[in-house]
């Protein structure tokens, strides 16, 4: 079959057990064109040989991966380095392994791993990138908590009672669909230079700051980033945010924040925000346009209801 063709460049089987080095060419060909990353790995745990997947999942070439040590292979951080050794010593012993390992420094990324003994303690490992598949079942967790927020202020526009009673249910759709510690909803008041917290909803446990009013020149670069229709996104306020602002967000609690501007006949009228208390928050883009829509439906709504206010 002209086995010796099919040996990738950069593979190293020469010292490979017998049996597992002639079944490992006869797959070669398969495996070049299966999506799930595939790694060999000898009785020493160094890799032997990798599929292209692999390498590209990895962002490496062949030669990277060759010869090194299985945990260093896939730059695992330290709780997965330790999580990797037992499932190697597992191998050993005849029993296949499934982990979830990190990536050190890349925290955000998460790689499923499947390790399955071979013959002289050799082991092949299956390894699948969970990163895309998290963040898309994050995206459609999102806009499934949007598309329930939007039908909660639409049934609350149809039966408002009074403004405020409609603001306060509305404030507490988004806040419980987005499923953050606080939602609430200021007012610029031009006149004083003050921005006012005229509506709130928070969490069980979160502290309320219902009515609570911030200056124009303590919040510069707020009133500013509003003024010019940005949105103002901090996973975290200490690194994100101006440092004059780090004390007056932290004395509320605040790790994290989403704030859009609420407009009215493209006039600035105020702004809605979504706090997290309870941990920091990376914000995705997508929250942000979505948070925008929910402001620009609650912004509709209030011009009927109470005309030329926010």
């Amino acid at each position: 079959m002209g086995s010796e063709a099919r040996l990738r460049p950069g593979s190293d089987l020469a010292g490979a057990p017998g049996p597992l080095l002639a079944g490992w060419r006869d797959i070669h060909a398969v495996l070049d064109e299966i999506a799930e990353g595939v790694l060999l790995a000898d009785g020493s745990e160094r890799i032997r040989d990798a599929n292209p997947a692999i390498c590209r999942m990895l962002g490496v070439a062949r030669e990277h991966c060759v010869r090194r040590r299985l945990v260093d292979a896939v730059g695992a951080d330290e709780p997965s380095r330790e999580r990797i050794a037992r499932a190697l010593a597992a191998c050993r012993a005849g029993r296949p392994a499934r982990l979830e390992i990190g990536l050190r420094g890349d925290p955000g990324r998460r790689l499923h791993l499947r390790l399955m003994p071979q013959p002289e303690g050799a082991v092949i490992g299956l390894v699948h990138d969970l990163t895309d598949q998290r963040a898309l079942e994050r995206e459609i967790r999102l806009r499934a908590g949007y598309q329930e927020a939007l039908d909660r202020i639409l049934a609350a526009a149809l039966d408002p009672g009074s403004p405020d009673a409609f603001v306060n249910r509305a404030l507490q759709a988004i806040g419980e669909c987005m499923q953050t510690s606080r939602s609430y909803l200021f007012a610029m008041d031009d006149a004083r230079r003050m921005m006012v917290c005229t509506h709130e909803w928070v969490a069980p446990g979160i502290e309320r700051f219902l009515g609570l009013e911030a200056s124009y020149d303590d919040f510069r670069y707020w009133v500013s980033e509003l003024r010019a229709d940005r949105a103002i996104v901090a996973n975290d306020i200490r690194r994100d945010l101006p440092e004059e602002l780090h004390e007056l967000l932290s004395t509320q609690g605040i790790l994290s924040l989403l704030v859009v501007p609420l407009r009215q006949s493209g006039r600035l009228t105020g702004f809605l925000g979504l706090d997290e208390c309870a941990a920091r928050r990376d914000w995705l883009p997508l929250e942000a346009r979505l948070l925008r829509g929910l402001t620009d439906l609650l912004a509709l709504a209030l011009r009927r209801l109470r005309p030329g206010t926010c």
